[in-house]
């Protein structure tokens, strides 16, 4: 006889639950008197602008699903997103909250599973809704940077680089959507090439030996090989994922590019994947803080790295530091 395993509940916005849309899952509210969550709406069900405000009325701003439908909230979500990227009464904070935690899922999925055929479908739509919520919002740099994860996964690295190249890019004065998408597809699909090395050497605690460096050099190339398949991929995404590694003095990898033959896309993704680099914890170090891994790139990046790009990206944290 199997024991009886009591749900467990996940809170959500009001706001992210889209009118005259059928959902996925079963809506709950919690009530206080009775310290019970008590079911409002049911999966397969139309959510109306009625339900909506009959909630407000009641001072209700956040609902609940259990968590066995998280999947099929995050797949809402991702679905929908363009319409919370639009929503007049969600606040900056909460789409910010909202588009990370669907990147996230999006990331998970396509780091392991590269060669899905929607994945860069899906990496695409997103982007573009997150290029829209940057253009939209005032203030959004400071309300996402501030759910960018400090722990190291390649997904959330991926999240974190791509956030960081908007943002860059829209201080460098980069505000036509269409390279915008462009700049931030390649941001997200930066690592993808890490997807086929193994989790042994990207975790590994203490110095990798010379031969798993020459593996690790290998993602660039090994990136451009899952996304082959993708025949349709701009040719400026292809140049972020290869030459990301580039530095201007011909150090980097895998071409040994000098100076101005780096491509600009690819320079800005550089200076913001070496600094999410600096800024998170790793299995052998601890993450340096916003003004420390600055510094760091300031002195040990001198000459590798665009200054002029660097000047701007230094910038975009000026309330902070």
């Amino acid at each position: 006889m199997s024991e009886h395993v009591e749900q467990q509940f996940f809170p959500i916005f009001l706001e992210s639950v889209i009118v005259n849309t059928i959902l996925a899952f079963d809506l709950y509210i919690y009530n206080r008197s009775e310290n019970k969550y008590v079911l409002y709406r049911s999966r397969h069900t139309q959510f109306v602008e009625k339900h909506r405000q009959n909630l407000l009325k009641n001072n209700v701003s956040s609902l609940f699903i259990t968590t066995e439908d998280l999947a099929h909230y995050k797949k809402y979500i991702e679905k929908n997103l363009s319409q919370i990227v639009d929503s007049p009464t969600l606040k900056t904070e909460e789409k910010a909250n909202i588009i990370y935690q669907s990147a996230r899922n999006l990331m998970e999925e396509v780091m392991a599973k590269p060669l899905v055929s929607d994945s860069i479908k899906r990496s695409r739509r997103f982007v573009k809704n997150t290029v829209r919520y940057i253009l939209k919002e005032k203030d959004y740099f400071f309300s996402i940077i501030h759910l960018t994860s400090h722990d190291y996964y390649t997904y959330t690295h991926s999240i974190n680089v791509c956030i960081y190249s908007l943002s860059l890019a829209r201080r460098l004065n980069i505000i036509s959507p269409y390279q915008l998408n462009l700049i931030g597809t390649g941001a997200l699909l930066h690592d993808i090439g890490k997807s086929t090395i193994p989790q042994e050497i990207l975790l590994k605690r203490g110095p990798l030996t010379s031969d798993e460096w020459k593996i690790i050099k290998e993602h660039p190339l090994r990136g451009l090989s899952l996304l082959r398949v993708h025949k349709t991929l701009n040719p400026h995404i292809i140049e972020i994922v290869r030459s990301h590694h580039e530095k201007l003095d011909g150090s980097g990898y895998p071409d040994g590019l000098i100076g101005k033959e780096v491509p600009l896309f690819a320079r800005i993704a550089c200076v913001a994947d070496i600094f999410d680099a600096l800024n998170t914890n790793r299995p052998y170090k601890k993450a340096a803080d916003t003004f420390h891994s600055l510094e760091i790139m300031n002195e040990q990046f001198d000459g590798k790295i665009d200054k002029d790009i660097f000047r701007e990206f230094v910038l975009l944290f000026k309330r902070e530091l």
